[in-house]
C-alpha cells in the first residue's frame, strides 16, 4: 500500500472541513437576525403664532412695560402757563414720563392718548394722569382704532400690537408674510371699519380684526418690471365706504419711468380703477369723505374721480413759477372739510430736484393757486380744525393762515407733535422753554 504523506493528509481535512456549514442543518434551527427599526422622525413646528386670535408669541425680550396702575407722571419742575395763544394746558411732563424723542401725538375715542418716538410710546389718561410706557425694538408703526399700537419684528417675521396691558402677535399662522428684508417706514391706515392696513415695498396688507390678509402685486393685477435697478413703489388710501385704492410708479435711480397704474379694491377683489392717463407714476393719493378720490401724477398732474357721477374728471395742470422748470412727487395732499386737496409738491430746477416746494389750494374758477410763501419748508403738514382754521405744523414750529393767507407763528411753542381729534379739535405735543406738555385748541 501506498503511503500518503502526512501533510496531504492535512490539507484533505481542512478543505473538507471548510465545505461544512457554520451552523448544523439538523437538529438546530438558524438564528434568525432582528432588524432595527429606524424610529420616525417627528417634525417639530415652527414656533410661530398660534392660530387663535390671541397668540402668546412675545414680540421681542426687548420689551418692557410698566403697567398703567403702577406709573404716575410727577408734574413738572416749572410750571407750564396755563395758555399759550389759542392753546389751553392740560398737563406738563417732566422726562419720567417721556425720556426719548417724541414724534407722534395720536388721541384715541376714549380720551387718552399715545405718545410715540422712534422706541418708546406711553399711553396717557389726561383725566386720572396714569400711563404705561412701553419700549418698542422698532419704531411703531401707527395705532389703530381700537387704541393699539403696532410694531414691526425687526426680522419681518411677525407684526403685534400692544394695548397698554398685553402684546398680542400675528405670524405665519395668522395670515402674515415674513417680510424679507424687512422694509421701513410702511404706510400705516385705519378704515372706517376698524381694519388695519399696511402698504409695504412687496405689497399691501389688511387685518381684519383676526388675521391678516397679503395682497400681492400679482393679486391686484399690477404689473412688476422685473428689470435689474427697477423698483415700484405701492401707495394706499382708503374710502369711506370700506373700498381701497393702490396706485403705483416705477422707478430707477434716475428718476421715474413713466410706468404705473391705479387699481381699486371693493366687493373683495381687485379691478382696473380705468384711470385715462394710465399707464403713469402715480404720487399721491387721497380720498374724499364722499368717495370720491384725488390722484397726483409726477409731474403735478392732478385727477379726480367722481363718486356720484362714477367718472374721471381731469383738474388743469399746477401753474409754474416762472423761475422755475419742473415738478416731481407731491410730499403732502391734505383734504379740507370739502374734500378739495391743497397739495405740495417738490420743485425741481435745472440742477435737479433738491429742497423747495410748493403749496397750491383750488381757486375760484376751478384752476390751482399758490398758497402761503415761496420759502416754505419742505417737512410741513396742513390740519384743519373744526372751526376751518389752516394749520401749519414744521418740525419745531406751529402757526395759523388767515383767509388772505397770511401765516402767524405760535411763538411761545415748540412742537414736537400735533394731531386733530375725531371731533376736529386740535391738541399739541409742545414745549414751553424747554418743559413738554400737552395743550388743547382752545380749552
Amino acid at each position: 500500500m501506498r503511503r500518503v504523506p502526512l501533510l496531504t493528509l492535512l490539507i484533505l481535512a481542512f478543505a473538507l472541513s471548510a465545505c461544512q456549514p457554520l451552523y448544523p442543518t439538523a437538529g438546530m434551527d438558524r438564528p434568525t437576525r432582528t432588524p432595527t427599526i429606524t424610529p420616525t422622525l417627528t417634525r417639530t413646528p415652527r414656533p410661530t403664532a398660534t392660530l387663535t386670535p390671541t397668540p402668546t408669541i412675545t414680540p421681542t425680550p426687548t420689551n418692557t412695560v410698566v403697567p398703567a396702575d403702577t406709573f404716575t407722571p410727577a408734574p413738572t419742575l416749572t410750571p407750564l402757563p396755563p395758555s399759550t395763544g389759542p392753546f389751553t394746558l392740560v398737563r406738563g411732563f417732566d422726562a419720567q414720563l417721556f425720556p426719548g424723542l417724541l414724534t407722534a401725538l395720536s388721541p384715541l375715542a376714549d380720551g387718552r392718548f399715545w405718545l410715540s418716538g422712534p422706541n418708546d410710546a406711553v399711553l396717557f389718561d389726561p383725566t386720572s394722569g396714569q400711563a404705561a410706557r412701553v419700549r418698542f425694538a422698532s419704531p411703531p408703526l401707527g395705532v389703530d382704532s381700537a387704541g393699539r399700537a403696532w410694531e414691526l419684528d425687526a426680522t419681518g417675521s411677525f407684526v403685534s400690537a400692544w394695548d397698554g396691558q398685553t402684546w398680542t402677535a400675528y405670524a405665519e399662522g395668522l395670515g402674515w408674510t415674513p417680510l424679507m428684508p424687512p422694509t421701513a417706514p410702511l404706510e400705516f391706515h385705519t378704515a372706517a371699519d376698524g381694519s388695519v392696513w399696511l402698504a409695504t415695498a412687496a405689497d399691501l396688507r389688511r387685518f381684519d380684526g383676526a388675521r391678516w390678509r397679503v395682497f400681492t402685486p400679482f393679486e391686484m393685477g399690477i404689473e412688476l418690471p422685473w428689470k435689474a435697478g427697477v423698483t415700484t413703489d405701492l401707495l394706499l388710501a382708503l374710502g369711506p365706504d370700506g373700498s381701497a385704492w393702490a396706485g403705483s410708479c416705477d422707478r430707477t435711480a434716475a428718476g421715474p419711468t413713466g410706468q404705473g397704474s391705479l387699481r381699486r379694491f371693493k366687493d373683495n377683489r381687485w379691478t382696473d380703477a380705468a384711470l385715462p392717463a394710465a399707464p403713469a407714476c402715480v404720487s399721491a393719493l387721497a380720498a374724499a369723505p364722499d368717495g370720491s378720490l384725488w390722484v397726483g401724477l409726477y409731474g403735478g398732474t392732478l385727477w379726480k374721480f367722481d363718486a356720484a357721477a362714477q367718472t374721471w374728471l381731469e383738474q388743469s395742470a399746477l401753474p409754474l413759477p416762472p423761475d422755475r422748470t419742473t415738478y416731481a412727487d407731491f410730499i403732502d395732499f391734505p383734504l379740507d372739510d370739502a374734500g378739495l386737496p391743497w397739495p405740495l409738491i417738490q420743485v425741481c430746477t435745472a440742477s435737479g430736484c433738491g429742497q423747495q416746494v410748493a403749496r397750491f389750494r383750488q381757486s375760484a374758477n376751478g384752476g390751482w393757486e399758490s398758497f402761503g410763501s415761496s420759502q416754505q419748508p419742505p417737512r410741513q403738514r396742513l390740519l384743519f380744525d373744526r372751526a376751518d382754521t389752516l394749520w401749519l405744523v414744521t418740525p419745531d414750529q406751529i402757526g395759523f393762515f388767515d383767509a388772505g393767507g397770511n401765516f402767524t407763528p405760535i411763538e411761545a411753542l415748540t412742537v414736537r407733535a400735533a394731531a386733530l381729534d375725531a371731533d376736529g379739535k386740535l391738541w399739541l405735543a409742545a414745549e414751553n422753554e424747554g418743559q413738554l406738555g400737552l395743550w388743547v385748541e382752545g380749552g
